[in-house]
Parts: C-alpha cells; structure tokens; sequence
C-alpha cells in the first residue's frame, strides 16, 4: 500500500546547495529562477498508484492556456533519462498541487472566503500517478480552517482529499485568472 504523505513532507525544499546530497524530496528550488518546482518524485511509479482527477474542463483549458515551459527543460538534464521529459495536462497538474500544498494558508482561507457559493461545471477525469495526498490535504484544512466552523462546511472541503484538491485548483486558477 502506497504512503499517505504529510503535509511536512509535501513542503520539504530542496535547496540549491543541497542537490548532490542525496535526499529525496517532493520539492526542489529551481537551477535558474529559483522558484518552487516539483521533483520526479510526484511521477514514480515504484512508490505510488494512480488516481482519478475529476477537474472541471474550463479549468483545464485555463491551464493549457498558461505561457511558458509545459515540461522539463531536457537540456539542464546532466544524466540521460529515458523516455521523453514530462509535459502535458498531468505535469501541470502536479505542479499545481505542490504549489497548492505550498501556498500560504491564510492566501487560501481569503480565496475560500470570496468564493463561498462556487460551483463547479462539466468535469473532465484525469488518470494520474501522483501521491496519496489524503493526510497533507486533512492537515492543510486543519491549517486553514483553525477554529472556523464556517470554513468546515465549505463546499471544498464537503469530500474526500481528491475532490477537494481538485476544487482548491479550480479556485485558484479562477482568481489567479481574474487578477492577472
């Protein structure tokens, strides 16, 4: 059976310095803009099973959207890898989710509080191998919630870890939309 990641794990950076020391962590810094990106460890196959995203389709589209980079740069690869770098809707995923698990709590309570009535449309399922999130999503709503009853009976946090993750993409992607 697959580990269920805490949400102390999920945030362990690996910084600059500490590339060649041999720990595995779901996080690195980035060689170049120094920004948070997530580690192949999110994809491996040995450690973790596949899990359905049900994530609404505008969503999906907003996030194909997005200028830049939709995978791994092959080129600042030193060792060879097989198999093509990683791209596609299912990186993008990944990457929003690390970023989620990383975002400030109290950003995300503020998001919660302006969307209180969100309802998402037509979903699209995405079959991933990604981790089992159940114990870091439990400890982020514990986190953001504290000891606001209101924000127990949020619409996001109504379901199990997947759907909730799911709807704190939505409304993330939604504001970040709006305010750019």
């Amino acid at each position: 059976m697959a580990k269920k990641l805490s949400l102390l794990e999920i945030r362990e950076v690996l910084f600059l310095g500490d590339y060649w020391s041999g720990r595995e962590t779901y996080a690195k810094q980035s060689k170049h803009n120094l920004k948070l990106v997530h580690t192949r460890l999110w994809e491996s196959v040995k450690r973790h099973k596949r899990h359905t995203l049900r994530i609404d389709v505008e969503t999906i589209l907003s996030i194909k959207k997005n200028k830049g980079s939709h995978g791994r740069n092959s080129k600042t690869r030193k060792v060879k890898k097989r198999g093509r770098p990683a791209s596609g809707i299912r990186h993008m995923l990944r990457r929003r989710m690390m970023l989620i698990l990383h975002m400030d709590p109290m950003r995300i309570k503020e998001i919660l509080l302006t969307n209180t009535d969100y309802k998402s449309g037509k979903k699209q399922d995405i079959v991933m191998i990604m981790p089992d999130l159940e114990s870091a999503v439990n400890e982020l709503m514990h986190e953001i919630c504290g000891r606001d009853e209101e924000l127990l009976n949020h619409i996001v946090f109504t379901r199990m870890w997947a759907p909730c993750l799911c709807r704190l993409i939505e409304l993330v992607e939604k504001v970040t939309n709006l305010e750019s």
